[in-house]
């Protein structure tokens, strides 16, 4: 059984930027060329600066001593724990 698109390597190949803004606005001639050369290494670099920014704005603007407060408030787990570590967000004390 062969498949049904068979990408052609005749064409030149697409530098990164030129393979990126072909996904927005190439499709077909940028997932031809993905498929017949893929390459990994600046989409790992795209997604780490994308999750490094997400991570230093939600820190910077909520801070995540605030999210864990909410999260233990909200959550029904965290009325089995003893008084003494009701206070304590960060602490490890309360075993579930």
């Amino acid at each position: 059984m062969t498949p049904e698109f068979a990408p052609s390597t005749d064409a030149p190949a697409l530098s990164e930027a030129s393979r990126l803004s072909a996904v927005f606005f190439d499709p077909r001639r940028a997932f031809s060329d993905i498929a017949a050369r893929p390459r990994w290494v600046v989409p790992l670099l795209l997604s780490l600066l994308v999750s490094l920014a997400f991570v230093y704005t939600f820190s910077r603007r909520v801070g995540w001593e605030h999210y864990l407060e909410r999260t233990l408030e909200t959550n029904p787990r965290t009325e089995t724990c003893p008084s003494s570590s009701a206070g304590r967000s960060s602490s490890n004390s309360c075993r579930w």
